[in-house]
């Protein structure tokens, strides 16, 4: 595996003495799936919304409000979505600061709150936004974040500070992100292939897919949702590519002395190529 970062894993298979010291980047380890099922749960969603959940042009502690409903124009650039005459709702609203989990969404629903808040000047001169008190949602950095598992908020400018870079786009695997200092972050979901691509070229195509998706809660819609972009346009030079994930340095040691017989030594080579079969393509040992 590809070595960058001080931290140490000593494997001693065969006698099977693990012992490790490993410096995350949180308390918790979350899997890629897991990210996914996290992304999923916010996209799919399901809500509904009353009169008392639309704000629209609402001054609160000198903040504007204008929650993305249906009735939402110019403030929404006419892509206001949510109904709040009755009928289900799904995905997250976007609420520019917002880092609300699901349930707290739904508290905040059920207590008033305005149903996620635009764009707009004054909510970027407060540093903040809405407080959770007064409007509830996600904006692309706190649904990023929660996908990670995180329990604080990391920013577009605070995300290259404390995450990995990926040295390539090629390098980009299942909850990963695409961010733009200061502006936007996206979380990586997938390469889109070529359909017209001839998948039994004898030449390996090295070349990076023309499409990718990822999941975001963006101004397209004012939602959390999946999308497509073409890489050379809209992704490459705009966009780094980051990971949850930091490298670690691993050495895997397999115990060949006297001590080890024939079960001892089939166990030892199980448990090592198990290893081997959990690391990214990658990753290198």
């Amino acid at each position: 595996m590809k070595i960058s970062l001080n931290k140490k894993l000593s494997f001693l298979i065969g006698a099977f003495l693990f012992s490790f010291t490993i410096a995350q980047t949180s308390s918790a380890i979350i899997t890629r799936s897991e990210m996914l099922s996290v992304a999923e749960s916010y996209k799919n969603h399901l809500w509904t919304a009353s009169k008392g959940n639309v704000c629209s042009n609402k001054i609160v502690g000198g903040v504007r409000i204008d929650t993305p409903d249906k009735n939402c124009k110019s403030a929404c650039y006419n892509l206001g979505w949510w109904d709040s005459k009755g009928k289900t709702n799904q995905s997250i609203p976007y609420k520019w600061g917002g880092f609300s989990t699901l349930s707290g969404f739904d508290d905040g629903i059920r207590a008033g709150s305005c149903g996620g808040d635009v764009y707009n000047r004054s909510i970027e001169l407060s540093a903040t936004g809405a407080s959770n008190a007064n409007a509830v949602g996600i904006d692309c950095s706190g649904f990023v974040s929660r996908a990670w598992d995180q329990k604080v908020k990391y920013s577009t400018r605070s995300i290259p500070k404390t995450f990995r870079e990926l040295e390539e786009y090629e390098h980009l695997r299942l909850g990963d992100a695409l961010n733009q200092k200061g502006s936007h972050i996206m979380l990586f979901k997938e390469f889109i292939s070529d359909p017209d691509e001839d998948d039994n070229s004898e030449e390996e195509n090295e070349e990076l897919p023309e499409e990718l998706r990822v999941y975001e809660a963006s101004a397209n819609d004012w939602k959390v949702w999946d999308r497509k972009y073409n890489i050379k346009n809209e992704i490459k030079n705009i966009y780094k590519p980051y990971s949850f994930f930091k490298q670690i340095d691993i050495d895997l040691i397999i115990d060949r002395s006297g001590s080890m017989g024939l079960t001892k030594m089939t166990n030892a080579k199980k448990a090592a190529t198990m290893f081997v079969s959990m690391m990214g393509e990658n990753d290198k040992i």
